[in-house]
């Protein structure tokens, strides 16, 4: 199952690899493991300014279906 993460860049995120970092720990946290999630795909959006990081995780995870918000920062 495929599912999308949101970043609000800062002063932090000045790079792909800690976009990318922060992404997998999100996706840690929503999905409630300690397995590497797999990042799929990284998208920047021009007109918001925010990133779209895109996982895939399994579909036997106790939260499959149900929407996770995670605040950051």
């Amino acid at each position: 199952m495929l599912k999308a993460v949101v970043i609000y860049p800062n002063d932090k995120t000045r790079d792909m690899g800690s976009v990318l970092q922060i992404a997998r720990s999100v996706a840690k946290k929503i999905e409630r493991t300690d397995m590497n999630i797999p990042v799929l795909s990284i998208i920047f959006d021009a007109v918001t300014g925010v990133y779209v990081a895109i996982y895939e995780c399994s579909s036997n995870s106790p939260d499959a279906g149900e929407g996770t918000k995670v605040k950051i920062g």
